[in-house]
């Protein structure tokens, strides 16, 4: 809903046809990041990576293209300004530490912890008109 408002706002103060190449070129510039996203996974997956270092989080540049490249796709401004937020490194470290961090923490505990010690027991089969064996403490 936000997106068909925003195009339609966005429509009033310059008109439908900038409207409709804004949507066009945003789509064609959606192509072109998933494309180099794709590119920056792939590069990052071919090196070897015990022979070269690589640079800090660079597969993870490439996620943050191709899904402002899919955000771009999407017909709208809500979702291009999304994507275009996500371009920024400062936005991506963002996400990232805040990613990070959810991963990191502890569950916390749930319901009580019950401390005990297993004693292992012999098999025993029990016939229904038998006496019961010994117990053993």
């Amino acid at each position: 809903m936000a997106e068909i408002a925003s195009l339609v706002i966005v429509g009033r103060w310059i008109g439908v046809v900038p409207v409709l190449l804004l949507v066009i070129a945003a789509g064609i510039a959606g192509v072109s990041l998933i494309r180099a996203g794709g590119m920056t996974i792939a590069e990052v997956l071919r090196r070897p990576s015990r022979l070269e270092p690589a640079p800090a989080n660079p597969g993870l540049t490439g996620v943050f293209r191709a899904i402002a490249g899919l955000l771009l796709i999407l017909p709208g401004f809500v979702s291009d300004t999304a994507a275009l937020a996500l371009l920024f490194p400062p936005v991506q470290q963002m996400i990232t530490g805040f990613l990070t961090g959810f991963a990191k923490k502890p569950s916390p505990p749930s319901g009580q912890v019950i401390d005990a010690e297993a004693i292992e027991i012999e098999d025993q089969s029990i016939d229904s008109g038998a006496s019961r064996p010994d117990r053993r403490n």
